[in-house]
């Protein structure tokens, strides 16, 4: 989505859904029932910080083609969950 939309997106759905629906903000905890919509042209990236997860959202290159792009983020969880996700990350390239 375009920078400057995904902000007004998400408060739209927001309105339209039983859980919590924002722009992701540098540093957002992960927390159940809600959901965290990457902003336009920019990367979100997961972490870890003792039991807690939280988001990154940083700029960075292109990646095919696309930023905010699903694998800078699902390639950020495989340090943190490790062979199981390496295992989901290649199954889905296949």
């Amino acid at each position: 989505m375009p920078e400057g939309l995904t902000k007004a997106f998400a408060m739209r759905i927001d309105e339209l859904c039983q859980v919590r629906v924002k722009e992701a903000e540098n540093g957002d905890t992960v927390l159940r029932g809600q959901v965290l919509i990457a902003p336009g042209n920019k990367h979100i990236l997961l972490q870890r910080s003792g039991a807690r997860y939280y988001v990154e959202v940083k700029d960075g290159p292109l990646v095919c083609r696309h930023r905010p792009s699903v694998d800078v983020l699902f390639r950020s969880t495989c340090p943190l969950f490790g062979q199981e996700c390496h295992r989901h990350h290649h199954d889905r390239h296949r």
